[in-house]
């Protein structure tokens, strides 16, 4: 009886503090929280009105991101069964899924094909999960043009950073890398030899990317 009740104090306790975690909240900055304080203090799926990723970016309700291209374009079904080879699957994206985002939906998802790449889409909503020891931020979207996505009008990106990361989404905010930095100045440079660009816009892009090339990373 004693024992019993010492578990039921228990779950009481474990179900008082879930209660106390918050289910929303206005900000984070992904690079000053740890997963385990995640789980510590929020309820696992929370809303999050603005997000500072890694990368120092800044995601809120109305910000723009571009579609890219699939990060498998290797996508192809190669099983065999009975020597037979299997036609092959359309290339879909990994990380952006049709309609909003749910448990549920992850579990039977239909992603998007290659068709979606270059479409401009707006953010909805972002909510945090916390997969293992990992952050994962998810994001439903619309597209800009204010057609449907297919089935409905929304989308949604199962892990952005990761989905930005392998160049599903592009994120025009994101600040240019090192590798970006020297391949726009080598095409200026190429522009300059041929007289397609002035030594001025040279000499003034230059003394922008340089800080760049030189203290960049990746």
């Amino acid at each position: 009886m004693k024992k019993s009740l010492v578990i039921l104090g228990l779950i009481c306790t474990q179900f008082i503090n879930a209660q106390k975690k918050l289910k929303s909240i206005d900000t984070l900055d992904l690079n000053k929280i740890r997963a385990e304080d995640v789980s510590k203090k929020y309820k696992n799926g929370f809303d999050v009105e603005v997000i500072t990723l890694k990368d120092g970016t800044i995601t809120q309700k109305g910000s723009d991101f571009i579609i890219g291209s699939p990060s498998n374009p290797e996508n192809i079904n190669n099983n065999v069964y009975n020597g037979v080879k299997v036609s092959e699957t359309l290339v879909n994206y990994t990380f952006l899924m049709v309609g909003k985002y749910s448990l549920m939906g992850a579990m039977s998802a239909t992603y998007f094909s290659s068709s979606f790449s270059q479409t401009e889409i707006v953010v909805e909503s972002i909510k945090v999960f916390r997969t293992k020891k990992t952050i994962q931020i998810v994001v439903d979207f619309t597209k800009k043009d204010g057609t449907n996505t297919g089935i409905g009008k929304y989308g949604s990106i199962l892990n952005l950073e990761e989905a930005i990361l392998k160049g599903e989404i592009i994120n025009p905010n994101r600040p240019m890398t090192r590798i970006q930095a020297i391949a726009k100045l080598k095409k200026a440079k190429d522009l300059l030899e041929i007289e397609m660009m002035s030594q001025q816009e040279y000499d003034k892009l230059k003394s922008e990317l340089s800080p760049i090339i030189k203290g960049g990373k990746g």
